[in-house]
């Protein structure tokens, strides 16, 4: 992955992507998926601090210039919910996933950044047909537990395994969230490729 820290609103992120994207032209080296990295809870810090990390996968052999880091996105476990919808709709689906949905599940949160997902571009897909993959980090499973057959809908969810940010989300819907029996996905981090 290919990142750029960003610090400041979340709105104002996109010269990040710009200047993402502009480099992987530049060096015409291909890209794929894009994800943010999200290090603060907006309703704690100041939209001024919030710190985000825009993300885009790249191939290259290239050093990047100043600004600009190449590594693995991290490992663990992520409880996912899949966002159908515009992107105002990812801070309330965060407010019931942390508020509700975590607290009914069994699961505690580690101190790794929530990771946004986007499966579909705005420049080419209307807001109310694109897909947002959300990710909230998870501790680890205690010693001979999986971690997915906790709360009143225990069976309803399964554990997924997935390298990088491959692994599926556990709900569709601009209004339903997963139930406490979700499904998690072990993580390992994403490599660039000729890359570290």
């Amino acid at each position: 992955m290919a990142r750029i820290r960003h610090v400041g609103p979340y709105a104002d992120v996109d010269p990040c992507f710009e200047r993402l994207f502009k480099w992987a032209a530049d060096i015409n080296a291909p890209t794929g998926r894009v994800l943010t990295l999200s290090w603060d809870d907006p309703g704690n810090v100041a939209a001024a601090r919030l710190r985000f990390d825009a993300c885009v996968e790249l191939h290259t052999h290239e050093t990047p210039p100043p600004g600009i880091v190449l590594g693995a996105v991290g490992e663990g476990r992520f409880a996912l919910y899949r966002l159908s919808g515009p992107y105002e709709g990812i801070a309330p689906a965060y407010r019931k996933l942390l508020g509700e949905w975590l607290p009914e599940s069994g699961e505690s949160r580690d101190d790794r950044p929530c990771m946004e997902l986007y499966r579909k571009s705005t420049t080419d897909t209307a807001p109310e047909n694109l897909s947002t993959d959300l990710c909230v980090p998870l501790r680890a499973a205690a010693a001979g537990g999986r971690g997915t057959e906790r709360g009143p809908a225990a069976g309803s969810g399964r554990a997924v395994s997935g390298r990088g940010v491959n692994a599926t989300a556990s709900g569709t819907g601009s209004g339903r969230l997963p139930s406490p029996g979700r499904r998690v996905a072990s993580r390992r981090p994403g490599r660039v490729r000729g890359g570290r």
